[in-house]
């Protein structure tokens, strides 16, 4: 069983494969990226928040 399968709910995985099975339509707000700007994506694995001490009251 995959890290997504115990981390979702029985709802969120039917959501998941449900939106997987959808195929993907651009129009001129969102066409398709070219290769060379898939390849200056970053992909995020974590996100840092910082908090100043005074926030954390």
């Amino acid at each position: 069983m995959s890290e997504l399968e115990t981390s979702c709910s029985k709802d969120e995985l039917s959501q998941i494969k449900n939106a997987m099975e959808k195929t993907i339509t651009y129009d001129e707000e969102c066409p398709p990226m070219t290769a060379e700007q898939l390849n200056k994506a970053i992909r995020m694995d974590s996100v840092v928040i910082k908090l100043l001490p005074e926030d954390m009251k």
